[in-house]
């Protein structure tokens, strides 16, 4: 295999992404019962007891101190307040149109690659981003058929993850995969553990299924999503996660029994038809220049 291939992080970024639609049907489950806060806080908990032990055995205790310090903390912080957004959007929102809201990520990964990673982004790539954000537009306005802050929250919960994508590939060889990932979980537990000292429900007896699943489903997706960005370009992984609104769709149907309406199907094949067009134009452009 062409070792400057970027299939083998599209391969791991489309695993990723159907890790995380099955484990936004169990966060769904859990937001009627528990604060998005909790949910979150959760997840990362779970991750740093995991990863924090293996990073120490392996490296020692000097690296638990992320380098550099300032992106790799503005990194973590991203991807918790990203995803405290999102499991909001799932409790008042249907599960394909919170995974939907969430797509502007990879158009934000594509706007940052200039400034953040180097990457030169041409005209065509600028116009496929702002066709997809006026197709986010469209996702912005459906039918509503839940509350209509839903919308907004999960736009925002992919800006931030759109940001924590780019940092992503730019921190990519700061450290070793696993200590990228120890990185985001320890310091999004810290960022969140205050708040969800303030908004604690004592698990239920019933729910110790639903807890289990979701954060293992959470480690293997986030484990596959760091992996996906150290092999391969950025601007050209990220698309892939459009994958999600497939898994989003199929499992909001067989578990909630909802679907798509209208628009919200018209915004997807906006946004994802954009970010598709740059990630094959991308290719072939890699490819003439192999």
């Amino acid at each position: 295999m062409n070792p400057n291939s970027s299939l083998p992080g599209i391969l791991l970024m489309t695993a990723a992404v159907f890790f995380f639609a099955a484990k936004d049907v169990l966060a769904k489950m859990a937001g009627d019962a528990y604060a998005p806060v909790q949910i979150i806080w959760t997840q990362f908990a779970f991750m740093t007891a995991v990863y924090l032990p293996v990073l120490v055995v392996k490296f020692g205790w000097g690296i638990l101190i992320p380098r550099p310090l300032g992106w790799q903390i503005v990194r973590g912080l991203c991807i918790v307040t990203a995803m405290g957004l999102l499991y909001w959007s799932l409790i008042l929102i249907p599960l394909a149109d919170a995974t939907a809201m969430a797509f502007t990520a990879p158009l934000i990964v594509t706007a940052l690659s200039p400034l953040l990673l180097g990457e030169k982004v041409g005209w065509q790539r600028w116009a496929m981003v702002i066709l997809g954000f006026a197709g986010a537009l469209i996702l912005l306005r459906p039918a509503f058929t839940g509350d209509g802050l839903g919308y907004i929250v999960g736009f925002f919960a992919g800006v931030f993850m759109g940001v924590f994508y780019a940092l992503n590939r730019k921190l990519a060889t700061a450290a070793p995969p696993i200590a990228s990932i120890a990185y985001a979980g320890y310091i999004g537990f810290i960022a969140a553990t205050p708040f969800t000292v303030f908004n604690w429900t004592p698990p239920q007896e019933g729910d110790g299924w639903i807890i289990f699943g979701f954060v293992v489903l959470a480690a293997i997706g986030q484990t596959l999503l760091i992996s996906a960005f150290r092999y391969g370009q950025a601007s050209l992984v990220a698309p892939f996660h459009y994958v999600q609104i497939l898994a989003a769709t199929l499992f909001g149907w067989m578990f909630f029994e909802q679907l798509p309406d209208g628009y919200t199907w018209l915004g997807v094949a906006i946004v994802v038809g954009s970010g598709l067009y740059i990630a094959l134009r991308e290719a072939r452009q890699n490819k003439a220049g192999a």
